[in-house]
């Protein structure tokens, strides 16, 4: 149907699948055997061996898989696994540890090794905003915050440096430094008692 759904039973549709790629695979050895450089989907010929599909291949698969990446990311985060990949998420996030990590140091730069290190300056948090005491949800409202901003010679990547807030606080925070955001707050508080 236009929706995506099969008009076959899901036996049926198995059969009819590994038929055709059964047949997909005898094409593949057969444009393997010619000796010429030949698209994987259609057997065109392919000017070099930068891509295994042609052009047209593979705005057709691209295309599809963005058609249907909502209802993969759907069923995935019904059954709890991680958007990433098919680990299990962490409970309330989208992602699993490795994902969440990846998604939140990448782009400071943290190298990899040092993730762990992060997740367990997290957990010595207790899961809550190094500011306010807000419950952070890796996923969702995790952040992670520099005392001294990089903006104002920071370093993005040092773990003294870092600690993780609420998503909302650090916009707020923006690039004050930790002692002056909490002397912001201070006023504030005073201001309405």
């Amino acid at each position: 149907g236009e929706d995506g759904t099969s008009i076959y039973c899901r036996a049926c549709a198995a059969k009819i699948q590994a038929k055709a790629n059964a047949r997909k695979e005898a094409k593949r050895k057969e444009w393997a055997a010619s000796g010429a450089l030949v698209c994987n989907g259609c057997g065109g010929i392919l000017p070099d061996t930068t891509f295994k599909r042609c052009e047209k291949c593979r705005q057709y698969h691209m295309s599809h898989w963005n058609k249907t990446q909502p209802g993969r990311l759907a069923r995935k985060a019904s059954i709890g696994q991680c958007a990433s990949c098919s680990s299990d998420a962490l409970t309330g996030s989208r992602y699993c540890k490795k994902h969440f990590l990846g998604n939140s140091l990448r782009k400071y730069c943290v190298p990899m090794e040092d993730y762990n290190r992060f997740w367990e300056k997290l957990e010595a948090q207790e899961f809550r905003c190094y500011y306010t005491g807000i419950e952070i949800i890796p996923g969702v409202n995790a952040s992670i915050d520099h005392k001294v901003p990089v903006s104002r010679g920071g370093s993005r990547a040092d773990i003294d440096n870092c600690v993780w807030c609420d998503r909302n606080i650090n916009a707020f925070k923006n690039d004050s430094t930790d002692g002056e955001f909490i002397d912001l707050c201070k006023l504030i508080a005073d201001r309405f008692p």
